[in-house]
């Protein structure tokens, strides 16, 4: 049995991908990272919806400050699935309202961040 706790890392710059992705790993978790929705939503369709247990998600996933595709990701994951923890890494401080979510666990980190203080956060949510 697999003990261990699934985060699917989706973030479209890949030095920060691959650096998030090490030190999630480096911490114990089993990480699959995506680039992009598209990418995310075929990894999810192969291995179930029920594989995460937390997902980071840029809340763009773009360059277009108004195109909030991570926002898109959880609307389309919470019309279907139940949805995991989601944390939303944003680089800039205007948080929008999610009025379909008010059920769901959601955090929000601006970027730069402290990667000791996005531990502290995702194993207050999911744990070890």
């Amino acid at each position: 049995m697999d003990n261990q706790r699934h985060i699917l890392l989706l973030e479209d710059e890949p030095l920060l991908r691959e650096m998030l992705a090490l030190t999630l790993i480096r911490h114990g978790y089993k990480v699959l990272t995506a680039g992009s929705l598209e990418d995310a939503e075929t990894v999810l369709s192969i291995l179930g919806w029920a594989w995460a247990h937390l997902v980071i998600t840029d809340a763009n996933l773009n360059r277009h400050p108004e195109v909030l595709h991570g926002y898109l990701f959880h609307a389309r994951w919470e019309a279907r699935f139940p949805v995991p923890p989601f944390i939303f890494m944003h680089g800039h401080n205007r948080i929008p309202t999610m009025p379909w979510a008010e059920n769901c666990r959601i955090c929000h980190v601006i970027k730069p961040f402290e990667t000791s203080g996005l531990m502290i956060l995702i194993r207050s949510l999911i744990g070890r």
